[in-house]
Order: C-alpha cells, then structure tokens, then sequence
C-alpha cells in the first residue's frame, strides 16, 4: 500500500543511505546461507533439504530492493527526480513476490492424498534398483504419489557376509540411483536385509561369496 501511494502521489525523494548498505549486507548474509544449505543438502542427500536450498525467492527481493534504491539514489546524485520512483517500484513488485510465496506456502501446508502406485507403475524403479552393484534381490517396493512427487519404500537383499559399512553403501546408492533416474521421486527408504541362500531358489550349495558386494 505504501508503494501504490508513493507512486500514486509522486515520489519525492529518495532512501537514505542505511537502506542500501543494509539490503547489501542482507544480500551477503542470504547468499552465505544458500551456499550453506546447498552444501548440507548434498552432504545429506536430502531433496527436501536441497529443494529448499533452490528456493531463491528471499535473495531475489532482497536484489529488486538493492536495485530500487541504487537507482532513487542515483537519481539524487545526477538530479533527477524520475528515478525516485524506482524505490517504489521496486517495493511493489518484492510485495507481488511476497504474495506468491506464500500462497506457494500454504499449498505446502495443505495435505495432499497419498496414493499407492500399481506395481506395472513401479516395474522401472525396480529394475533400475537391481543394476545397483550390491543388490542380489529387490524384496519389496512400494511407491506412493504425493502430488507431483513420489517417495519409495523399497527391502533389498545383499550379500550376508557383507559389513554393515558394505550394507549402508549399498543403501546409499540404491537411494542415489533412483533420485538420480527418476527426477519425480523425492524421498527413498531403503531397508537392507541379509539373502537367505535358500530362498527363493533353494540352491544350498551355493556360498556366500558367490553373491556380489559393493566390492565386487
């Protein structure tokens, strides 16, 4: 409202200094955080974390801000007036931008239905699963759609003499695999069982060794 009515009556003179040097500083501030939070989004491999991370909205008003009032001051400097009204300008449009983030989040907020993917949707993300080094079987794999994502539960069996060091590698890829191929697919759970040489083939004669690792 402040802004429609400094445009709509006349701009007549620009910020002051202080709301330039502390828009920058907010900018610097906003920036360090980003890299900040990239960098644990990957550090994790978490892409709620790292979309989150994406989210530019906040150092983008702080930009317009910078601009706006860079420009009114200039137009001090060089004696004209007209540039006064880049300050408010610039106020309106971060308003127009505060408005969309937070209808953006409130329809975060907003429950949407979990629906269970048919297993003929899901016969991809187990075969992607099963060239994973490491994996021996693919137990179980649920998928779930939650607007336009989806998030998977999936069991998978590895080598039983491998160490737990060997069992959570290999979790990690299976996770990085399918986050990697499938861009929709936004949380993985991954649940690492021991192979029971007996099942499903029931081949007792087969060692252990005969199965791959994140090794071999």
């Amino acid at each position: 409202m402040s802004a429609i009515k400094s445009i709509a009556h006349g701009a007549n003179e620009p910020p002051q200094m202080y709301a330039f040097a502390t828009v920058g500083i907010s900018l610097i501030i906003k920036e360090l955080m980003h890299q900040y939070a990239s960098k644990q989004g990957k550090k994790v491999e978490s892409s709620t974390y790292m979309s989150r991370a994406r989210n530019r909205s906040y150092a983008y008003s702080s930009l317009l801000a910078l601009v706006g009032i860079a420009g009114s001051l200039t137009g001090k400097y060089v004696n004209m007036p007209a540039l006064y009204y880049l300050d408010p300008c610039a106020s309106l449009v971060i308003s127009l931008l505060v408005l969309r983030m937070s209808y953006r989040a409130a329809m975060e907020i907003i429950p949407k239905p979990v629906i269970q993917m048919e297993q003929e949707d899901s016969t991809e993300l187990i075969a992607a699963v099963q060239n994973v080094n490491g994996v021996i079987t693919v137990d179980s794999l649920k998928a779930f759609e939650q607007g336009h994502y989806v998030s998977v539960d999936i069991e998978v069996s590895v080598n039983p003499s491998v160490s737990v060091w060997e069992g959570h590698e290999i979790a990690k890829r299976v996770k990085r695999q399918l986050m990697k191929r499938f861009h929709h697919v936004s949380e993985v759970t991954v649940l690492v069982h021991p192979y029971d040489v007996g099942y499903p083939y029931k081949n007792t004669e087969l060692e252990h060794g005969d199965y791959p690792s994140v090794i071999h």
